[in-house]
């Protein structure tokens, strides 16, 4: 990963990008009930993802960022390959706050992923830690808009 940020003209290109590409959403993992004292435990992720058919700029933004660049080969061999770039936790709310300010179609999104991240302990240096009923009720709380968000628009209503 790249220490020097990109230009703003870079930022605000990246920001299109992922408002035509990309998604923010916050994720669920973990057990239900068969960790050993059967209390079950699971926690909320940040993610950011873009994907297209060209990955030129997809890796530029890796170099910048880090995380992962995926390549998933199409059935039909008529179809091309489809790269997809990930990002999670810490990583994917440096690359939000980056982008925010050029961000014009998911700005919601983008401001519910930031404030998901800063309401973390783990934003604050503290790495593991045991969720009190609040801070979980805040998380599902962020991570149901996030998703009413992301979801299309249904035609006429329905």
């Amino acid at each position: 990963m790249e220490n020097k940020k990109p230009s703003n003209l870079s930022l605000s290109y990246y920001a299109g990008y992922f408002d035509g590409e990309g998604t923010v959403t916050i994720t669920t993992s973990g057990l239900s009930g068969k960790n050993i004292n059967n209390s079950g435990w699971s926690y909320h992720t940040l993610v950011v993802m873009i994907a297209n058919t060209n990955s030129e700029i997809l890796k530029e933004l890796k170099k910048y960022y880090s995380g992962s660049l995926l390549c998933y080969q199409r059935k039909n061999k008529k179809h091309r390959p489809c790269y997809q770039w990930r990002l999670c936790g810490r990583l994917a709310a440096k690359f939000l706050n980056d982008i925010y300010p050029f961000v014009r179609q998911k700005s919601n999104q983008v401001k519910i992923g930031l404030e998901f991240h800063s309401g973390l302990k783990s934003s604050q240096g503290i790495k593991y830690y045991k969720l009190t009923n609040e801070e979980r009720k805040r998380q599902t709380i962020l991570r149901t808009k996030i998703q009413q968000l992301n979801r299309p628009l249904l035609k006429n209503g329905a």
